[in-house]
């Protein structure tokens, strides 16, 4: 019992069962492990005794990470993608698994980030997520995301941890993305919807084509034409699209 209460209550175990554990041995290979169910008087001897056991709905282990190096381009266009790169080890005694919860990339505070993008991030506030496998202590492995230059030129600065869906942030896992935007000798223009808060941003001219986004006030893009009362804007890295003129003001 106190053995299960400790191992529960560490990974947020709410379920046992009593299996029979096989080690498989073959000439020249790594020995296996198979699962097979335990004898009837072992498994009514263990669901006797944790007939009241109710277990652990959450974990209960502290995370830690260390950023071994952190890439990010210097200068980004307005309007175009950049590639933020990282090498992370896991500084813990136990091994981080993904399967079932993945970890995620979030913006420090958690709230939503002006680098998003939209469809290829998991959410506005996290840039990538770590899933389908399994990091071993100390190991240290590599991953990347994207961010888009579509704010005000200048500096810019993002932090970013680690965690798990809505969890603490992984001790040491902290990282900063800085890079500068410039204008280049494009046309830009920001989205000014006071009364909404958005603008549609369409792919034809006119009022009942199909909706690409509906990007925030605030928002900066870049200006390819204007036909009346509608301005053709970049909204993504080869995406066209067209907006409404009076929702924009030119910068």
């Amino acid at each position: 019992m106190e053995i299960v209460n400790e191992v529960a209550q560490d990974w947020g175990i709410s379920t046992i069962k009593p299996v029979r554990l096989n080690i498989i041995k073959e000439e020249n290979k790594m020995s296996g492990i198979k699962v097979t169910d335990a004898s009837f008087e072992f498994t009514t001897s263990l669901n006797n005794l944790f007939k009241d056991w109710e277990g652990y709905k959450e974990e209960n282990l502290k995370y830690k990470a260390k950023i071994d190096e952190s890439e990010t381009p210097k200068e980004v266009e307005i309007g175009n993608r950049a590639t933020v790169k990282l090498k992370i080890t896991n500084a813990n005694d136990f091994p981080w698994f993904t399967d079932k919860e993945p970890i995620y990339i979030s913006t420090k505070d958690g709230k939503e980030s002006s680098l998003a993008i939209n469809q290829v991030w998991p959410s506005f506030s996290k840039p990538v997520e770590i899933s389908d496998k399994s990091i071993k202590p100390k190991e240290t492995f590599e991953i990347s995301f994207e961010i888009e230059a579509k704010v005000l030129t200048g500096e810019v600065k993002q932090s970013f941890v680690l965690q798990k869906v809505d969890g603490q942030p992984f001790e040491g896992s902290e990282f900063e993305v800085k890079f500068n935007v410039v204008k280049g000798d494009k046309t830009l223009v920001q989205v000014v919807s006071p009364e909404f808060g958005f603008v549609n941003i369409r792919k034809c001219r006119r009022g009942g084509c199909e909706i690409i986004d509906s990007p925030k006030e605030g928002s900066i893009f870049i200006l390819l034409g204007e036909e009346e009362g509608w301005y053709k804007v970049q909204y993504a890295p080869g995406v066209e699209g067209w907006a409404m003129l009076r929702y924009f003001k030119k910068i």
